[in-house]
């Protein structure tokens, strides 16, 4: 806040301002007329006081021509208050019992804890209807879903009963992973981790059990436990190379086990196809690349949602599209920008920056039991993370999707293009978007910043 102002202050314009930048035309008529701090505001690159004067009116002020003539009130001149979350005003009198200065709107989003009685905000990291102090004393199962109390808890994020049930069973608790192994060895610039989501068995236990035997000792894959699925499990391949996905990678033993004990993959509504890159890689402008790889994603979603078999409601569920926001985010460093990535969106997200392993995660492809599909993926991450690295924003932005399908054509891979034409010449049709979500809008707005 400008010096000498703070918020609620009334104000009105300095003697001898006669013809202030902002204001006048604006449904301010006298310069007498008092208003209301309410908040910072920006235009045109000047910062300026949000000030509310009587009837709703807003106008944008220059804290130079202004003056504080009263004492700091969060009350309009119209006798309303302002909400302490949402910023709007509403009628004091309105306000929900025990929510003293939250609107009634925002009130919504608070539920009564029923273990301490207070009122609390809802969000993700409270569990049941608990408030966040009192969820530290509970988990929710990676297993069932359901959420227990820590004396529950068996150590490898399920629960006892969970546990005890999965017994004798080759398939890792949620986020439960062996050490880590590099193939071919450590120290390479860029690794793929695989997660391939598979569910509908006929048996579990010996579908688990055989998958297994291709790889006992779990150097290569493991398989592990998640809770989105039914009746299944994820396939999560330790950190390769292009190269060794491509080479040496037991995939097709993997997706001829699957298939012979009844698994399913595609032709489920569950199931996903996720991709982690090292997040080492964008080592030298680790945020800068990051944005320009968010926008790849966004700019040709309906393209590389095509080539990955991806359907409408795994878009909606847990490949989301990073929405703009309210005023100029975009217009923000890099830095400032990948902060309201990892802060203001979920892990749901197409392109995941809030992974814990170190990698961003790719999460826009279907579930598939195709070796092409499962490589050609990997190998459609690895052109556009590089690509990030060696083209310009201006250049990002005049880039078209046959574009990609050239650089495709390289002989270092070896099904992406093959599958990327196949795209072209039968287009999976999907949900038109807006153009409200146009991503032109963005990428204009676009500064090549320090990361």
């Amino acid at each position: 806040m400008p010096r000498g102002f703070n918020i609620g202050d009334r104000v009105r314009l300095r003697e001898g301002i006669t013809d202030p930048t902002y204001g006048f035309g604006y449904g301010w008529e006298k310069q007498e007329d008092i208003g209301v701090v309410m908040s910072l505001g920006e235009y045109d690159r000047a910062l300026t006081l949000r000030v509310l004067f009587r009837d709703g009116v807003w106008v944008l002020c220059i804290p130079s021509e202004m003056e504080v003539v009263g004492e700091s009130t969060t009350e309009s001149p119209d006798g309303q208050i302002s909400c302490d979350d949402c910023g709007e005003l509403f009628n004091k009198e309105d306000f929900t019992p025990n929510l003293p200065g939250i609107c009634p709107d925002c009130a919504t989003e608070y539920d009564e804890c029923d273990d301490c009685g207070e009122y609390y905000y809802r969000s993700e990291s409270t569990l049941g209807d608990r408030c966040d102090n009192c969820s530290e004393n509970y988990f929710r199962c990676n297993s069932c879903g359901d959420v227990y109390h820590n004396d529950d808890y068996d150590g490898d994020g399920s629960c006892t009963s969970c546990s005890e049930d999965r017994e004798g069973i080759p398939i890792r608790g949620y986020h439960c992973p062996p050490d880590l192994i590099f193939h071919p060895s450590r120290g390479l610039p860029i690794y793929f981790g695989v997660e391939l989501e598979t569910d509908n068995y006929q048996e579990l236990q010996e579908s688990a059990e055989a998958l297994s035997l291709v790889d006992p000792s779990e150097d290569l894959f493991y398989l592990c436990e998640d809770g989105s699925l039914g009746y299944g499990f994820e396939i999560i391949s330790h950190p390769c190379t292009l190269k060794f996905h491509q080479e040496e990678f037991p995939w097709r033993k993997i997706i001829e086990t699957i298939k012979d004990n009844g698994g399913k993959s595609e032709d489920t509504q569950t199931c996903a196809l996720h991709v982690h890159f090292s997040s080492s890689f964008f080592s030298k402008k680790p945020n800068l690349y990051r944005v320009k790889l968010v926008y790849l994603f966004e700019k040709f979603r309906a393209e590389i949602a095509s080539f990955g078999r991806t359907s409408s409601y795994l878009l909606d569920r847990s490949a989301k599209k990073y929405e703009r926001t309210p005023g100029s985010v975009f217009n923000k460093t890099a830095v400032l920008k990948v902060y309201e990535y990892e802060t203001r969106y979920s892990r749901l997200q197409a392109v995941n920056l809030q992974s814990t392993q170190k990698t961003i995660e790719i999460r826009i492809f279907r579930g598939t039991l195709r070796v092409s599909d499962v490589i050609g993926s990997i190998e459609l991450v690895d052109i556009l993370a590089r690509l990030v690295k060696v083209t310009s924003i201006k250049e990002l932005q005049a880039l078209r999707w046959k574009d990609i399908i050239k650089l495709a054509s390289n002989k270092k891979y070896h099904f992406v293009h093959a599958i990327l034409l196949d795209r072209e010449e039968n287009p999976r049709p999907l949900r038109e978007e807006s153009e409200e979500d146009s991503t032109d809008t963005l990428i204009l707005s676009f500064v090549e910043a320090p990361a």
